[in-house]
C-alpha cells in the first residue's frame, strides 16, 4: 500500500540512532553527574547511570534527544526531589564552559543538556530501599510535585508491544503540528488505540491511532503501568486534549498521505 510506503519511510528517516553509553564524548558529562552524585550514587558509573526514556525504548526521534539517562540516587539522599533537581541543575550549569555545554533546559522530569555534538536528558530520581527498579521522581507539570514509578516496567511494556513505528509515527504528527503531548501519554495512548489489533499495517494502524485521539482520548482515563495510582491523562488539561483530538480529526481529513505525515 502507498500508505504503508510513506508510513515507513517517513518513520526510518526521522528514528534516531541513540548514542551509546559508552561514547568516550560524554565521559565529561558522565564523570561530573558522579561527582555531584558523590556517595549517594547508587552503584558504579555503569550501574548507577541507566538507559532510560525513549532511547531505551526505540522511539526516539533525531533533534530530540540523543540519550535518555536516569540517575539512580539511594533512597537515603538528603534532600526534597525539586531540591536534588535544582542541585543538579546548578552544579552541571556552573561547569558549562568546562562541559562544553551550549544550553540547558529544565523539562517536566528531566534537566535537558546541549552540547555542540548531543543532546542528553538527565532524570535524577531516588531509588526506593527494598524495591527493584521502584523510583521517585521530581515532577514539574501537574498537581504533584514528584510521582513514584518502575521506569522498567515503562520499556518493557513499550519494547514488548512492536508498536515503535506507530507510535514514532505519532511523535513525528505530534511535533509536525506542534502538540503539547507528554511522549509517556503518547506511547501509552497509542498501545491504547492500537490493543488487539493487527500489526505490519503502519497505515491503517496510524489511521486508527488519529481516530482514537479524535474520539476516545479526550475522555479517557490513562494510568502508568508501573503505579495505578499515578494517572498520566492528568498530564494535559481537558483543553489541551480537545486541541490533540481536534488536530487528529483535521489529519484524518487529509487525502494524501504527504499532507498526514511529513
Amino acid at each position: 500500500m502507498k500508505g504503508d510506503s510513506h508510513v515507513k519511510k517517513i518513520v526510518a528517516q526521522k528514528k534516531l540512532k541513540p548514542l551509546k553509553k559508552t561514547d568516550p564524548r560524554l565521559m565529561p558529562l558522565l564523570n561530573a553527574v558522579k561527582e555531584w552524585a558523590g556517595n549517594s550514587l547508587s552503584g558504579s558509573l555503569v550501574s548507577g547511570i541507566k538507559l532510560s526514556g525513549s532511547t531505551a525504548k526505540g522511539t526516539a526521534l533525531k533533534g530530540k534527544t540523543d540519550l535518555d539517562l536516569l540517575i539512580s540516587l539511594k533512597d537515603s539522599t538528603a534532600g526534597t526531589l525539586g531540591e536534588i533537581y535544582e542541585s543538579l541543575y546548578k552544579f552541571l550549569s556552573a561547569r558549562r564552559e568546562k562541559l562544553e555545554i551550549t544550553r540547558m533546559r529544565r523539562q517536566n522530569v528531566s534537566i535537558r543538556i546541549y552540547t555542540s555534538n548531543f543532546t542528553i536528558d538527565f532524570v535524577p530520581a531516588k531509588k526506593q530501599a527494598g524495591l527493584h527498579n521502584w523510583y521517585r521522581l521530581h515532577v514539574r507539570r501537574g498537581a504533584k510535585a514528584w510521582t513514584q514509578t518502575n521506569t522498567s516496567i515503562h520499556i518493557a511494556k513499550v519494547k514488548a508491544s512492536g508498536r515503535q513505528t506507530e507510535i514514532l509515527a505519532t511523535k513525528i504528527w505530534r511535533d509536525n503540528h506542534k502538540l503539547d503531548f507528554p511522549s509517556i501519554y503518547l506511547e501509552l495512548a497509542v498501545l491504547d488505540a492500537l490493543y488487539k489489533k493487527g500489526k505490519n499495517q503502519p497505515a491503517l494502524n496510524f489511521t486508527r491511532v488519529l481516530d482514537y485521539l479524535s474520539t476516545t482520548f479526550v475522555t479517557r482515563r490513562i494510568v502508568d503501568p508501573g503505579n495505578t495510582a499515578n494517572i498520566i491523562s492528568d498530564l494535559l488539561s481537558q483543553a489541551e486534549r480537545s486541541k490533540i483530538a481536534k488536530q487528529a480529526e483535521e489529519t484524518l481529513q487529509e487525502k494524501y498521505w504527504s499532507n498526514r505525515l511529513w
